[in-house]
């Protein structure tokens, strides 16, 4: 009793609470060996990046609970929302995901139902990575009266360009959160740069769950806000983190418009109206540096506390009427290292904010990660001082790795820096990639978020290819901000991949039933092949008894098409059977790869009509010797036995058949009617090689379509008499006799 009362709970506890099963990962990808992708293939193809998905919705169709979507690099044109959403993951330790593939280049424009590149409503435990939307909003939310969405993370991607003013003013913003009176919590916004959102009134993130997290961030040019804490559809965020974001250059950069949040060590810069606009209460706003604004703080909220912050350049200063705590807010020179350029650290010299703060434990960390307090108390602004750098930076990360092989021909190269770079001396000629002493055309940018400087080939790379990416180091290579050089040449080394050698055409085709004795057998390869492994050990052509026809084999490098032409005809009405050969003794590509499988297709020689292809005496000869044979020529082997003198004749103008032998040479072709008797003179006779059923047949027994017929005039043997005259002639003119 208690063993059936404990396997009864086991069942329903896996009832109510399931278990995923191991988590699985899918690719899409717009090529797959060197051929565009195709949706048609099952999810369990997908799990390998050979045989991807085409699309997203494909590939997100294929997912389960704490699966991982990987997305190759490409434009797509489609948007992530219902029907196509990922599922919920299980918990945070067992998150779907949906990401680039590694060094992937993945632009999503939208399809073309809205407004939207992502509408992810009433999702859990989900991260979207290293994805860019471009042209289309992204919102996270609730459908109305669900369940809405938490747990959300949207990391190291891009979000731009959203120019529609088809919705509100939220819905301009390039990232938002729609509520229909729900609550979106637990949301992580990282590493996302975002900017050209649009076009009158949108903002660059616009918050209204709550307990959520922008870091690291950096936003520019929106029409409005860098980032918007709002209320919306009857919900109210609270508690939410805005830390260590880069935002400049639209009207306002953060806007408080709710309560009890935590803003800090963010760098606001370039504003048109405000810093920071305080209209809620009870939230922190500490260790913010905000630089060149109309004012720094504009304060319509109250009961909020306002610290360590580092405000210079701001003319109207402070506005507003709210009553809120300030300390430690330094509106002195900083003295920054280089604000013109964004670099807005502190020096020496800059006195008025080092070891001027308060300490506020919760923050433990500046802008660039180095631990507070460095001195003797905090450091106003989103940086800690830390003394005059002469530390050379470093490489502390590269893709692709060093030494790594099989790597997608259309990657991106990325060094990333231990520290801030001098952007201006990461270029082409400090970043370069080589196949041996040969450089790649490419272009060099530098993103100072993540200081991580990234190459992009002009165009894809070489298949099968070690390629060796150097950044330059010393005086005449990348530096830091402050000037330090890299003390080396830093290089590695990586390895592109090589699609699978495949046969990407066919002549004649598989299962062709209409094919000419004479025609030529050819294959063509997706790539260059190594001629010397093209022969007719290789290349092979068999016909229905397994009889190896012979032949030769000659290879065109221009189309990468490889032509076996048979030594003669190939037989009518018989299957014959074309391979190429793989494997070690198989074909070839110029780089050593081999086919992975034998490539095997068959056809069908046609058959066809007899037809006489010469005649002797020729059709309308004159003169002809009254001893001559009549002669036909075929352009293929002949049954012998249908040509007799009943299939081939020979008439005089009374239609009367001249008697003969037939005879047949197998050689040449030739059936030859020799006349009993020599033919009469000066007489027109007509030969015929008769067709249809009854007529003359070839090999295989088609018979020829109609009859050939042809005429000829034999010699005139009259012999000249002498010309006896008498009595008196007259002549005129000239008269000749002989």
């Amino acid at each position: 009793m208690r063993r059936t009362l404990l396997y009864g709970l086991i069942f329903l506890a896996a009832i109510l609470f399931p278990y995923p099963s191991d988590a699985a990962t899918y690719n899409v990808a717009k090529t797959c060996g060197g051929q565009a992708c195709v949706n048609t293939v099952s999810c369990n193809q997908a799990q390998n990046v050979a045989t991807a998905k085409l699309t997203i919705a494909a590939g997100l169709a294929c997912l389960g609970a704490g699966d991982t979507l990987v997305i190759g690099a490409g434009t797509y044109a489609e948007s992530i929302m219902a029907p196509s959403l990922p599922p919920s993951g299980i918990s945070d330790a067992q998150r779907t995901t949906v990401r680039a593939a590694t060094g992937a280049s993945v632009i999503i424009t939208g399809d073309a139902s809205g407004n939207n590149g992502m509408s992810l409503l009433d999702r859990r435990y989900i991260t979207f990575d290293g994805l860019t939307f471009s042209g289309r909003r992204v919102i996270i939310g609730c459908s109305q009266g669900g369940t809405c969405s938490s747990f959300i993370t949207i990391q190291n991607g891009i979000i731009r360009d959203t120019i529609s003013a088809n919705y509100g003013n939220a819905s301009q913003s390039c990232l938002t959160q729609q509520g229909n009176g729900g609550a979106n919590t637990n949301l992580v916004f990282r590493n996302l740069e975002i900017y050209n959102c649009g076009p009158t009134t949108g903002h660059g993130i616009y918050m209204t769950a709550a307990n959520t997290i922008a870091e690291n961030n950096h936003i520019h040019d929106t029409a409005s806000h860098g980032l918007q804490l709002y209320q919306a559809n009857g919900f109210t965020g609270q508690n939410n983190i805005v830390r260590n974001n880069r935002i400049h250059d639209m009207q306002i950069g953060i806007g408080l418009y709710t309560d009890t949040h935590n803003i800090y060590n963010n760098i606001i810069y370039n504003t048109q109206f405000a810093g920071i606009k305080v209209s809620g209460t009870a939230s922190t706003v500490d260790n913010n540096t905000i630089y060149n604004g109309t004012r720094s703080f504009d304060e319509q909220g109250s009961g909020n506390t306002i610290r360590n912050n580092l405000i210079f350049n701001n003319p109207s200063g402070i506005t507003g009427a709210g009553a809120n705590t300030h300390a430690n807010n330094v509106t002195a020179d900083p003295h920054f290292v280089d604000a013109a350029s964004g670099d807005f650290r502190l020096q020496a010299s800059s006195t008025a904010a080092i070891n001027q703060g308060v300490t506020i434990g919760t923050i433990t960390t500046d802008f660039a990660g180095t631990s507070r307090p460095q001195g003797a108390a905090y450091d106003v602004g989103a940086y800690e001082f830390v003394g005059t750098d002469t530390t050379p930076p470093t490489i502390t990360g590269r893709t692709p790795a060093d030494t790594a092989t099989n790597i997608a021909v259309n990657t991106t190269v990325t060094a990333t820096f231990s520290e801030a770079m001098n952007a201006s001396t990461i270029t082409g000629s400090s970043f370069t990639l080589k196949i041996g002493a040969t450089p790649v055309s490419a272009s060099v940018s530098y993103n100072s978020g993540t200081n991580t400087a990234t190459l992009t080939p002009s165009a894809n790379l070489v298949e099968g290819t070690t390629y060796t990416a150097t950044i330059v180091g010393g005086g005449s290579g990348a530096k830091d901000s402050a000037g330090n050089a890299l003390a080396a040449n830093s290089t590695w080394t990586f390895t592109t991949s090589v699609s699978p050698l495949t046969i990407t055409g066919r002549t004649p085709t598989a299962g062709d039933t209409s094919v000419t004795p004479t025609a030529p057998v050819t294959a063509t390869f997706n790539r260059a092949m190594n001629a010397a492994t093209l022969t007719t050990s290789t290349i092979l052509l068999k016909n229905a008894a397994n009889v190896a026809v012979t032949g030769t084999v000659a290879y065109n490098s221009g189309t990468n098409t490889v032509t076996f032409t048979p030594a003669s005809a190939l037989t009518e009405n018989v299957t014959y059977t074309a391979t190429v050969v793989c494997g070690p003794s198989g074909v070839m590509d110029s780089l050593g790869n081999q086919l992975a499988t034998e490539e095997v297709w068959s056809f069908t020689v046609v058959s066809t009509p007899p037809t006489v292809t010469g005649q002797t005496p020729t059709s309308g000869a004159t003169g002809i010797a009254k001893n001559t044979t009549v002669t036909a020529t075929f352009n293929e082997a002949m049954d012998a036995a249908t040509l007799t003198t009943n299939t081939v004749i020979l008439k005089n103008p009374r239609n009367q058949i001249i008697a003969g032998t037939v005879s047949y040479n197998a050689g040449t072709k030739t059936v030859t009617l020799t006349p009993t008797n020599p033919l009469a003179e000066n007489i027109l006779y007509t030969a015929t090689a008769i067709g249809g059923p009854g007529g003359v047949k070839d090999a295989s027994g088609e018979a020829m379509a109609a009859d050939s017929t042809w005429t000829f005039t034999t010699v005139n043997e009259i012999p000249s008499q002498p010309v006896q005259m008498q009595g008196n002639m007259t002549f005129e003119g000239e008269v000749t006799i002989k």
